[in-house]
């Protein structure tokens, strides 16, 4: 809840000034090696730094992994035959608020599987979550990682010699405000050949400093509790085999400690073609999530966390979302009828506030609300920025929009003090406002401002913020009236537009760019931070965080929550 609460304070005036004014950039950092980079999350850290974790691809340890001008990490070497593979590293950065690196940590001898990797901030320094297997089957080389104080921690694999079948393994990590890796769990995962096993999804955590990791399992996973005893999650939908959209599996939950180890989980156990979870939150003291299943032929119904959602007779991808309390038990879940097939809300967000998720992506999927309202993709459209706006009560869908241009995306969600919802998102390829049929190849960020309570159009939009070639891949706002963005591009082109701030992109190989902007918003005290300091001492504070002994009419910070005084 805090959270959302920052953001709130953070956009106090944005509903007056935001869209008339546009960001100012301030500095922007590209991540190179010889061949390419690919960004997964970026989170604020507790000081006011940044998070960054993502991929870079090499073939020996002098190819490095750079920042800006600095050096950040050696590569991987390759040790396979195949001239044109390469090791897929993981790196985990910690830069200062101005961009500068403090440490990075990262792999040897192991691909990441993808760009599903995730962060989690704690008090004390960051949790990531992601998925490895070995860079060349049948390799006797454990993969490990090294942390910024040059410790290796390697990791417990099985090494490979049936053709039939590879190993990865499930990875939770945590690390210290200096970088030092404090502890390494893993998720033992066995798969054959044609399926692509584990697969993260989301990262949260609760007020008690518990775990929650989200994904899809085709094979067993096995985890250690606290007294290293094993525990082992069996799936129930397994395929036969894999083929895209269709390929089968269950969505999990899993319940860690704070320090990694097991405590609960739940699966879905009912068949069906495909089930995904998205993204998964906590805010109210509950787990918020969502994501989207394909009926199987035989079977419309699909149960998680002791709630049954109906699903369509007619096969088509359905959206879900579903509140879980904190022992996985489920309050409700509902999926929503849809007229599409296919995937459906790529690289989604959610927002919780106290009455409503919010639910942004990239959409595939027409909808109808439940008050009627017709949620059409248009003609041509393929996939649209989408929003979506839940009932937090019990999941019915209430309200949405479609954006009208071509293969466009939102991907960060904001909420201000008046109630106004913030999309912001990317157009890979833009439809002239003009003609549609006229298509722009470099796209753009934008920014769209909606009424909470009536979604038929933006009430103003800013856009031509950065554009790029490739797209977004995260986001992450501050309490401070900047926010950072985690993009990709293959252009040496300055990204950042109408500036003189430059990445510093020197390849036309796909390269992360981290970019940092002013918000045209007078910057104030977060109540995160006054939080921190005045947790407990009963005193009334502005949000400039200087003490008011007599207070007036207005909004204060007592004891760490947000009061009225009127």
């Amino acid at each position: 809840m805090k959270q959302r609460i920052i953001l709130g304070v953070l956009f106090l005036t944005v509903a007056t000034s935001m869209l008339a004014q546009a960001p100012t950039a301030l500095w922007g950092k590209s991540v190179q090696t010889a061949k390419t980079t690919g960004g997964s999350d970026i989170q604020m850290a507790p000081d006011g730094g940044l998070y960054v974790i993502g991929n870079a691809s090499t073939r020996t340890e002098e190819e490095f992994v750079t920042l800006g001008s600095d050096n950040i990490a050696p590569g991987s070497l390759y040790r396979g035959t195949n001239e044109n593979s390469s090791v897929q590293m993981v790196f985990l950065t910690k830069l200062s608020a101005d961009g500068q690196p403090q440490w990075t940590v990262y792999s040897k001898d192991a691909d990441v599987m993808s760009n599903s990797m995730f962060l989690q901030p704690t008090s004390d320094g960051v949790v990531a979550f992601l998925a490895l297997r070995h860079v060349e089957k049948g390799s006797t080389h454990s993969p490990y990682f090294v942390d910024a104080a040059s410790n290796k921690f390697s990791l417990d694999w099985v090494q490979e010699t049936d053709d039939a079948k590879r190993y990865y393994i499930g990875v939770v990590m945590k690390l210290n405000n200096d970088g030092a890796i404090q502890w390494v769990r893993q998720i033992q995962a066995e798969h054959a050949v044609s399926t692509t096993g584990i697969n993260p999804y989301a990262l949260t955590k609760d007020d008690a400093g518990n775990l929650y990791l989200a994904g899809q399992q085709r094979t067993e996973l096995s985890l250690s509790k606290s007294d290293l005893s094993e525990v082992k999650i069996a799936p129930h939908n397994i395929p036969d085999g894999w083929n895209g959209t269709d390929s089968a599996g269950d969505l999990f939950v899993i319940k860690l400690d704070s320090d990694g180890y097991y405590l609960n989980h739940l699966q879905t156990e009912d068949s069906s073609k495909f089930v995904s979870l998205l993204d998964m939150k906590y805010a109210n003291g509950k787990l918020y999530a969502v994501g989207y299943v394909v009926p199987s032929a035989d079977n419309h119904s699909i149960s998680l966390g002791g709630r049954t959602m109906a699903l369509s007779a007619n096969n088509n991808t359905m959206p879900f979302s579903v509140c879980l309390n904190t022992d996985l038990t489920a309050d409700w879940a509902q999926a929503y009828e849809s007229s599409t097939t296919g995937f459906t809300m790529q690289q989604p967000t959610i927002h919780i506030n106290k009455n409503h998720i919010w639910w942004a992506g990239m959409g595939a999927t027409s909808l109808t609300t439940k008050t009627g309202k017709s949620l059409v993709i248009g003609e041509n459209m393929n996939r649209v920025s989408t929003l979506l706006k839940i009932d937090a009560a019990n999941g019915d869908l209430l309200d949405g929009y479609l954006k009208p241009l071509f293969q466009t995306g939102y991907f960060a969600l904001l909420e201000d003090t008046e109630g106004y919802i913030y999309a912001s998102g990317y157009a890979g390829v833009l439809t002239s406002k003009t003609n549609p049929n006229e298509r722009k190849t470099t796209g753009s960020m934008y920014m769209d401002k909606f009424n909470s309570a009536d979604l038929t159009a933006p009430v103003s939009s800013w856009d031509d913020m950065i554009k790029f070639v490739g797209g977004p891949t995260g986001i992450a706002f501050t309490e401070t009236g900047r926010f950072y963005t985690l993009t990709r591009s293959q252009s040496i082109d300055n990204p950042l537009m109408g500036s003189s701030v430059n990445t510093g992109q020197t390849t036309t190989n796909f390269s992360i760019n981290i970019c940092a902007f002013q918000l045209p918003v007078t910057p104030v005290t977060a109540i995160r931070s006054i939080e921190n300091i005045y947790r407990s001492d009963g005193y009334y504070y502005n949000l400039n965080g200087q003490r008011v002994e007599h207070p007036t009419k207005g909004i204060y910070i007592i004891n760490g929550k947000k009061v009225l005084v009127k």
